[in-house]
């Protein structure tokens, strides 16, 4: 393999683990939003979606141009842009990638942001929530709705604005992979190729109606939600599902449950949470020591319970 196809192959798919990973991520950070009052959540949507579209963009790229190693330098050159509609311009001259014009703009939304919003604070002139107006005026034109950004009535993240935004950054993402997928056939390489269980894997591969990446979300979050029920309620067992049942639990206040799963369920641990767990460590736990050993088990591939090898090995038998 020479240099320029081993390049191709293997550094490209490692870009498109890298960009999927981010994407994911930004998915997941959209979710988090309670409303679009705090520019400080928004940054964190947009940031790893635009590194993670023009990362994709210039993989695509790669694949889509004769590189020589003669002017491999000018084509690396050419890369160092944060201008995902330019970078889109130039995919446009090698294959044909049909957007509408909601995805269209959200290509000129991350351009912005990316070029003009991540250290505009450190400016005193600048406006300090750019990136909450970018968001914010793509969502409320597109779907023909007024966004209340004030901290006293904000407009809530609903379930309406969630599924168009998951629908955006899916169809941008998943054209570019497939197209970067029809490249790799045409090469007879394996670019496209994603690692099992990755992120990546999770925005890419399965199937959402009308693409939407809320749907893997929501499917993330009924897969936890069925493992809580399951945990609670399980009528079959085993070594490892006895040793947590025979661990004494603190005595949480149960009336805070709703709130602590809620933030659990979107991949935070609430701090009033651990606040909790602290202050009964404090009053009920003689040895914290052990406890945090004990606590530790749970979780931990390495620790293995022997008497489930044993029950396996009868079953199959």
């Amino acid at each position: 393999m020479d240099k320029v196809t081993y390049f191709k192959n293997f550094a490209m798919g490692t870009e498109i683990d890298i960009a999927g990973t981010f994407i994911h991520q930004g998915i997941k950070e959209f979710n988090r939003l309670r409303s679009f009052h705090y520019e400080s959540e928004i940054f964190h949507v947009l940031y790893p979606i635009s590194v993670g579209i023009e990362r994709l963009q210039k993989a695509l790229i790669v694949l889509l141009e004769d590189i020589s190693l003669d002017q491999i330098e000018s084509f690396e050159k050419s890369l160092i842009t944060h201008s995902h509609q330019e970078l889109h311009a130039r995919i446009l001259k090698w294959c044909d990638i049909k957007f509408n014009s909601h995805q269209y703009r959200f290509l000129q939304v991350i351009t912005n942001f990316y070029n003009s919003c991540r250290y505009d604070r450190f400016n005193i002139s600048n406006d300090y929530a750019k990136e909450r107006d970018l968001l914010t005026d793509f969502i409320s034109t597109s779907l023909e709705i007024d966004i209340n950004i004030s901290n006293l009535f904000p407009t809530n993240n609903n379930d309406r604005i969630k599924d168009f935004f998951g629908r955006v950054i899916g169809s941008i993402s998943r054209k570019y992979y497939e197209q970067i997928k029809e490249q790799a056939f045409k090469q007879n390489i394996y670019t496209y190729e994603l690692r099992s269980g990755s992120p990546a894997e999770k925005i890419f591969l399965p199937q959402f109606t009308r693409d939407s990446l809320q749907e893997q979300y929501v499917n993330e979050q009924i897969s936890f939600k069925e493992f809580i029920v399951f945990l609670m309620n399980a009528k079959t067992t085993s070594a490892y599902y006895e040793f947590i049942k025979s661990i004494e639990p603190l005595n949480i206040e149960i009336a805070f449950v709703q709130d602590y799963l809620a933030c659990i369920c979107e991949g935070e641990v609430p701090q009033s949470l651990i606040n909790e767990v602290e202050a009964l460590y404090e009053h009920e736990i003689e040895d914290i020591k052990e406890r945090i050993n004990v606590m530790n088990v749970i979780g931990d591939e390495g620790i293995i319970f022997f008497e489930d090898m044993y029950e396996d090995e009868e079953v199959e038998d």
